[in-house]
């Protein structure tokens, strides 16, 4: 999860929301927090909401589809293009409909089985269904997660009458596809990166996949499957938002919970195995900004795990001491 930041001047925006999620508990500190979209005049934007106080209201404004305000609230490692950040001290406010100079947008929250070109107009982390036929499969990748351990990856591009989207499923979703059938694709969670939405397999989610009769009419052609594949970059590190260690646990290699009495053990969080934390093995997790070469006008927020991690090392000269809390220059 992001690291949030309530340092932020005293702001507010007139606005609708859309699409409240459930109450959720974050993995990485147990703090409860809830996704909605917020739709203002200028854009469209996610918000993250760190008191669960308010999603009865949130959820019944948005079920009414009322005007709001909000009043002062965050952004995202105080980003003002990062995810906005509703916390206790944030007033939401309803307005009366004729002082708002825009219309609420139907487009925004998804709706029943949707055509894949109306995914661009949806913030992320919404729940989509989609009728989509199978145009290209890649093989399966083994990942080294750092709370989840080790996952398969497989990705996936999928078209409709309308457009084309890459899919990437997770764990034991993989290889549940056939290439050039058309399915019913059910409980996927809209993502982003690099400007560009793809979809995923959510975690906490059953995903769906039924076999379904062939469109009628021809879908878009794809011209360019590389378009949709993991791309190569060369670029210069800027600086580091977020470091994390953690242990991996002997038996099924998730994360591992030092005792807070006793750090010389600890306990999986997944298998709940009781072991000693010196024979566990460390993994390193970076969160990082980085400038392309090609794009100088650009930056990207970047997430390494430890395979990752050790190869940028290893670039800068710089090495992981596994029994330490730091890096050493």
């Amino acid at each position: 999860m992001a690291d949030f930041s309530c340092k932020s001047p005293k702001k507010e925006v007139q606005c609708y929301v859309h699409a409240v999620s459930p109450v959720k508990t974050a993995t990485s500190n147990n703090r409860r927090y809830f996704n909605c979209t917020i739709q203002s005049e200028e854009k469209v934007a996610r918000a993250v909401c760190f008191s669960p106080d308010k999603h009865s209201q949130l959820k019944t404004l948005q079920q009414t589809k009322s005007p709001i305000k909000i009043e002062n609230f965050g952004h995202a490692r105080n980003d003002e293009n990062g995810d906005m950040l509703i916390h206790k001290f944030t007033n939401i406010v309803p307005i009366d409909a004729t002082t708002i100079p825009f219309p609420y947008s139907d487009n925004l929250t998804a709706s029943g089985i949707m055509p894949i070109s109306s995914i661009a107009n949806l913030a992320v982390e919404q729940l989509v269904s989609v009728k989509a036929e199978v145009a290209h499969l890649s093989g399966v990748k083994i990942l080294q997660t750092q709370h989840q351990g080790t996952l398969k990856k497989q990705e996936v591009i999928i078209r409709d009458t309308t457009s084309s989207i890459k899919l990437t499923l997770w764990g034991d979703n993989v290889d549940t596809l056939a290439l050039n059938d058309t399915y019913i694709l059910k409980n996927l969670r809209v993502k982003s990166f690099n400007n560009t939405k793809f979809l995923n397999t959510a975690k906490g989610e059953e995903f769906v996949h039924e076999e379904s009769t062939p469109f009628e009419q021809a879908c878009v052609s794809i011209d360019n499957i590389t378009d949709f594949a993991e791309k190569t970059i060369f670029a210069k590190v800027l600086g580091i938002h977020q470091v994390t260690r953690s242990l991996s646990c002997v038996s099924c290699n998730k994360k591992v919970i030092p005792n807070p009495d006793d750090d010389s053990l600890g306990a999986c969080e997944s298998c709940y195995l009781k072991q000693l934390t010196e024979t566990c093995n460390v993994k390193w997790y970076l969160r990082i900004l980085v400038q392309p070469s090609t794009e100088p006008n650009r930056k990207l927020h970047l997430s390494l795990l430890n395979q990752h991690v050790t190869e940028l090392l290893a670039l800068v000269n710089t090495d992981v001491d596994p029994d330490t809390e730091s890096f050493t220059k």
